[in-house]
């Protein structure tokens, strides 16, 4: 019976894999790309699961290098054919692998297509038993990841219109590595699955960089609403099913060519930024975002605010430039580290004038880096930045009045994805004085005002309608089933559902 030659490719950087996986149209040739690793022992377990052929491995990785892995290679799967990808200075390595019963080696600054496939193919011929067939033609899920990667045009358009049929187009991406440790290609296949019996509509898929997953489906124009219902259902279930899921949407579009630019231009950035949506497990976008940049700082102006000791001026120019990275989705750890940066300018300052130490720098470092989303972020540099409040101007036109409307905005809108920093741009004021003043003025902070809020309207919902938990959750503004789950237990004492079976009694 004739199959693909099946190939696993190990190696530690993942520019040299993803090169080897789109150099060629593998499957025209014969050749099926079944699995990518970054060290030899992770290279063994999928071996256990795809069952390959050949393989590719670098001699230099960590954890199980290239030699040890060629020794247990053949003492484990004799019938594996090797191929060793080496530079020219391990070439000793190299005939070390080949004592092992390495078939072949490529030498990496000389890999190309016409080379890498030569190789394949005379190893290949090697493994007599197998009969491996040559199509001519990929595979219409290999030529959608093609051409998600930027290796094609358009994939064969007669397939991809019975495979989509109808008009509208969105794009869902979903980061497998931030779900949980099990293997990407387990997580997708569930994933998938959960698609196909939630919503139900006709759908193609591709795995990009090994950890992001593109899922394509497209529905009738007049089914708009009910299509975006029930990708919140679908998100939903995958909070439930793994709690640090982030799932980002498309706006609709028409055309099939336009899908790798939205994806692109769309959804990869927001994909890797579940720090900016506490609480939030699904963000759709409404049209191509716009990505602000963030403006230079003046760090000689800040350098001499502060050896004048005017450190209030010191750190309002340093919240304003944080701000305006937040306001950008600065990439985590980039805003992170830039904070920690200026700060550790200010409390050397401190220190010098005896009102710090150490250790209030490092406890707030420590808060800063454990902080799981913005507002968690911004909280923890107030918890030890006191100057901040030395914002005069806003503090001047800030009026008791401010907070009744406040109180008046979150009531209308608090079943939203509202945020303080949506508070202070409608207010017109800083995201970090803003806090104060809630603050100051509520005697708790803004996320803790607003769980107050949506569990209470919750909780008569859960008394007084027959809705499910879930859907109770998403009208009151968790779209994370689990953390709408979680604040409610936190602040009521009993999970919603124990709410509900015991009548709004709970067990003391």
């Amino acid at each position: 019976m004739e199959e693909y030659c099946r190939v696993l490719v190990i190696d530690d950087e993942l520019i040299i894999r993803q090169g080897i996986k789109h150099m060629a149209d593998w499957e025209k040739e014969g050749f099926q790309i079944v699995g990518e690793a970054g060290d030899g022992q992770a290279g063994l377990r999928m071996i256990e699961e795809f069952h390959p052929h050949i393989v590719l491995a670098d001699i230099v990785m960590p954890v199980l290098d290239g030699l040890e892995f060629s020794a247990l290679l053949k003492e484990r799967y004799p019938e594996i054919r090797l191929i060793m990808l080496s530079s020219y200075d391990k070439f000793e390595f190299v005939r070390t692998a080949l004592l092992n019963g390495a078939s072949d080696y490529i030498l990496k600054p000389m890999l190309n297509a016409k080379l890498l496939l030569k190789t394949l193919m005379d190893t290949a011929a090697k493994i007599p038993e197998v009969q491996f067939r040559y199509s001519g033609r990929s595979s219409f899920e290999m030529q959608f990841t093609r051409y998600m990667s930027g290796y094609q045009a358009n994939p064969d358009s007669e397939e991809l219109n019975r495979r989509l049929p109808h008009p509208v187009y969105r794009v869902l991406g979903i980061h497998l590595k931030l779900l949980s440790e099990e293997r990407p290609g387990d997580i997708r296949k569930k994933t998938e699955e959960l698609f196909r019996s939630s919503v139900g509509m006709p759908m193609i898929s591709a795995v990009l960089d090994e950890s992001v997953l593109c899922m394509v489906f497209n529905y009738e124009e007049k089914d708009d609403a009910k299509c975006r219902k029930k990708i919140q259902e679908f998100a939903l279930k995958m909070a439930r099913r793994y709690p640090r899921a982030f799932l980002v949407l498309s706006w609709d579009y028409m055309e099939f060519s336009d899908t790798r630019r939205i994806f692109e231009d769309g959804i990869r950035q927001l994909l890797t930024m579940k720090f900016y949506f506490p609480g939030k497990g699904l963000a759709i976008l409404e049209g191509q975002p716009i990505r602000q940049e963030a403006c230079r700082f003046e760090f000689e102006t800040f350098s001499r605010h502060l050896e004048s000791l005017e450190l209030d001026q010191a750190v309002s120019m340093c919240m304003t430039y944080i701000e305006g990275l937040a306001r950008a989705y600065e990439e985590e750890y980039k805003i992170k580290n830039l904070a920690k940066n200026l700060l550790f300018n200010y409390f050397v300052e401190l220190e010098r004038i005896g009102e710090g130490g150490e250790e209030i720098r490092d406890a707030c470092f420590q808060d800063i880096d454990g902080s799981e989303d913005v507002e968690a972020f911004f909280e923890a540099i107030r918890k030890y930045v006191p100057n901040q409040a030395g914002f005069q101007k806003e503090r001047d036109s800030l009026v008791n009045g401010h907070i009744e409307e406040m109180i008046e905005y979150i009531g209308i809108h608090y079943m939203e994805d509202l945020k303080l920093m949506d508070l202070a741009r409608q207010f017109g004021f800083s995201y970090c004085y803003i806090s104060t003043y809630f603050k100051e003025n509520m005697a708790e902070g803004f996320s803790g005002y607003l769980n107050k809020l949506r569990i209470g309207k919750a909780k008569s919902l859960l008394l007084n309608s027959s809705q499910t938990i879930a859907e109770i959750g998403s009208e009151v503004g968790y779209t994370d089933q689990s953390y709408f789950g979680r604040v409610f237990k936190k602040l009521v004492g009993v999970t919603p559902g124990r709410y509900r079976k015991n009548s709004g009694r709970p067990k003391q």
